[in-house]
């Protein structure tokens, strides 16, 4: 009895299927935007990494022998 209460009642609680394809299809916009931000978080990322390390390391030469950096 229960069960069939169950079976009966669970239609109303469900989502229409103009709603899941909704949501299908803003997750495949959403999934879309963000390989595309990750890429270019990727490159920036990259670039940051090298700006620090790369233009850091003669700085860091230089005030090691005694030069004036400022």
């Amino acid at each position: 009895m229960v069960m069939a209460f169950v079976l009966i009642i669970m239609p109303a609680f469900g989502q229409s299927e103009t709603k899941n394809n909704k949501i299908i299809a803003d997750s495949k916009t959403a999934k879309a935007d963000y390989l595309v931000a990750k890429a270019l978080m990727k490159g920036f990322l990259i670039q940051l990494m090298n700006m620090l390390f790369y233009k850091r390391q003669p700085i860091l030469l230089a005030q090691k022998n005694g030069f004036d950096t400022n």
